[in-house]
């Protein structure tokens, strides 16, 4: 059986629309008018790189663009439906995507998930911030879109 996000423990949450403040006590996902996520929030505030995916998705799916300090929006007929976080994630990104992996055949329509990212390029105490979305994680960063007008980078993944 595959082990998929949505039985996962996942976090407290709340979702919002721009400008939000965050939740002290829980994460906060920030969408847009659309309802898609576009910011995520920790308790404290600071933002997040997160992966956006359908809870259907097979947590060996993910494990592999995700940083340790990175989290899963969970989605379900397009609306957020869990924030995967915290020490279960954490030991998740570690242990790899071979662990959750048993049988990556699945039923139906595969939802591939996304990862968003802030740049974190910085010059001179500057940080870029640029925010993109990918597919998987490149091999090769591409060049920013730098906002910012910082000298001439790659994305800091």
């Amino acid at each position: 059986m595959t082990s998929r996000l949505r039985d996962r423990a996942t976090s407290p949450y709340v979702v919002a629309r721009p400008p939000a403040t965050p939740a002290p006590d829980r994460w906060t996902v920030v969408v847009d008018e659309r309802g898609e996520p576009v910011t995520v929030l920790t308790p404290a505030g600071a933002e997040v790189a997160f992966v956006v995916a359908d809870g259907e998705t097979p947590v060996a799916a993910v494990l592999s663009l995700l940083e340790p300090d990175d989290v899963v929006v969970l989605t379900s007929a397009g609306t957020v439906s869990g924030v995967w976080a915290g020490d279960d994630l954490v030991d998740a990104v570690m242990a790899g995507p071979s662990r959750f992996t048993t049988d990556m055949r699945l039923p139906g329509e595969v939802r591939i998930p996304e990862v968003r990212r802030r740049c974190r390029y910085t010059e001179d105490g500057a940080v870029c911030d640029h925010r993109m979305s990918f597919p998987e994680r490149p091999r090769e960063l591409p060049e920013c879109g730098n906002p910012q007008r910082l000298a001439a980078h790659r994305f800091g993944w």
